[in-house]
């Protein structure tokens, strides 16, 4: 790690298995990415029985687990009779909905991040509630690299070769949820729902916007590489690192 990121000094050196349950695919890419490095090594599948059969094998440290898959019968596998112990457990969802909420805390939930989330928040959650749970410290290792390309995700900096550049929380979102997808098209549809929330208005052009930013802070033109490529008609791409 660079001179200057913060760190937490580790009182045990342990690598921490984290499930999570996540249906949307542009999602999971982002949320396995975001924790996938450092202190965690992260399993991500897409329904409730592919998470019962890896809890019949594994005892993950701690699960991520989506109430919009299934309706949310997710969160009863983890207080299931059976269980070598309790695994915490973070919940994300779309719905802001105080019921909803009070549901996922009855039925095991230690914290809930709503959609849209920034990565930051969820590896400083995650890293809060190990600690909480294992009163152990953990390393944090804050930047990702792809390519020639570093991602510090709390600083949202990126740094390319001797040049850093420093992102809004939504150009850093819109970095997070390309790069984590890199060779995979995303869709309009899909960034707005991970960055907005929900799908904006037919005539909107705010995904556009943020894309020129972007393209425009690390440095695109016609002449040099294009990371951010459009797929006309489909969304957008983010070019990997060759």
């Amino acid at each position: 790690m660079s001179a200057g990121r913060s760190r937490v000094r580790t009182l045990r050196p342990r690598t921490y298995q984290v499930l999570g349950l996540i249906s949307d695919e542009a999602l999971a890419k982002a949320t396995r990415h975001a924790l996938a490095h450092g202190a965690y090594t992260v399993e991500v599948v897409a329904s409730v029985g592919a998470a019962a059969e890896f809890l019949r094998h594994r005892d993950p440290d701690l699960a991520v687990v989506d109430l919009d898959v299934e309706s949310g019968s997710g969160l009863g596998l983890f207080s299931q009779p059976g269980l070598r112990r309790r695994i915490p457990l973070i919940a994300i969802t779309r719905s802001g909905t105080l019921d909803l909420k009070l549901r996922a805390f009855e039925q095991g939930a230690d914290d809930i991040l709503n959609i849209p989330f920034l990565p930051e928040e969820l590896v400083a959650r995650a890293m809060a509630l190990i600690r909480r749970t294992y009163e152990e410290g953990i390393e944090l290792i804050a930047a990702v690299r792809l390519g020639d390309m570093e991602v510090d995700i709390l600083a949202r900096t990126v740094s390319i070769g001797d040049r850093r550049i420093t992102l809004s929380p939504l150009e850093h979102g819109l970095l997070w949820v390309l790069a984590s997808n890199a060779g995979t098209v995303v869709s309009k549809d899909s960034i707005e729902e991970l960055l907005w929330g929900s799908v904006l208005e037919t005539s909107s052009n705010v995904v556009e916007q943020y894309v020129r930013r972007l393209r425009r802070k690390l440095g695109e033109t016609a002449r040099r590489t294009v990371r951010i490529q459009t797929v006309r008609g489909r969304g957008y791409r983010f070019a990997e690192p060759v």
